[in-house]
């Protein structure tokens, strides 16, 4: 690159001159001569830097053509040399990923985790039992539902009946595919399954425990002592009426 200012700085003092004589005779203002001799083009107003420039030029007895390319040489340089400088930058620069595809993959991996989210509780619901609180029907018959039968104890009294009809009788309505374990005045233990619509009767003298669960789809049929669902309910039914033992 030529150093401008430093030519022009040379040839004015070749010649002897002051900025003071070169306003006189270009009619430039002094701190713009100096700016034009430092190089300090920017401080110039810029539509007339190439005008000043050859102007001085001409003053000091330069070509003031060659002074004009020799500044646009140089302003060709400059941006040559930004421009390497910009793609140099770049090249070092450390790169930088598009966080769409991230979060688009942590969107479909949240969606995914909901949908299991959301087939684990429905398998929870699915496999656990619920008993509703148990209601009076009228003086002798107690209800209990739940969400796979309904359950219907008749409580006779005994001084209207004989002592022989006087028996408690648990009435079971299945809405579900039912697997019951019962126990008749704490001896004998069986274990039915019942379709739905399915009703089945039996009858104590005293007490009646039921165990109740939903049948399985699969291998374990709640054989071995081993209930057939993750949770089930067990109640006990007495001539008093029933009551929920364990849930």
């Amino acid at each position: 690159m030529v150093d401008i200012g430093k030519v022009l700085r040379e040839a004015r003092k070749e010649r002897g001159k002051t900025f003071e004589e070169l306003h006189e005779e270009t009619r430039i203002r002094i701190e713009h001569l100096e700016a034009l001799e430092s190089n300090d083009f920017s401080f110039l107003p810029e539509t007339y830097v190439k005008s000043f420039m050859k102007t001085y030029a001409r003053a000091v007895g330069l070509d003031a053509e060659e002074i004009a390319q020799a500044y646009r040489d140089n302003q060709e340089e400059e941006r040559r040399e930004l421009a390497q400088q910009a793609e140099d930058e770049e090249e070092t620069a450390p790169e930088v990923r598009d966080p769409r595809p991230f979060v688009e993959w942590a969107l479909g991996l949240c969606s995914f985790l909901l949908l299991v989210s959301l087939i684990l509780v429905y398998i929870e619901y699915r496999s656990q039992i619920y008993a509703r609180p148990i209601y009076p029907v009228g003086d002798r018959q107690e209800r209990v539902m739940t969400t796979l039968a309904e359950l219907s104890v008749e409580n006779p009294v005994v001084e209207e009946m004989g002592e022989q009809d006087a028996r408690m009788k648990l009435e079971v309505k299945a809405l579900d595919r039912v697997w019951l374990r019962l126990t008749i005045d704490e001896n004998k233990t069986s274990e039915y399954k019942l379709i739905p619509e399915q009703t089945r009767t039996w009858v104590a003298a005293d007490r009646i425990d039921i165990t109740l669960g939903q049948q399985p789809t699969g291998p374990n049929d709640g054989k071995g002592g081993k209930p057939p669902a993750k949770r089930v309910v067990r109640l006990s039914f007495e001539r008093r009426g029933a009551s929920d033992v364990k849930n």
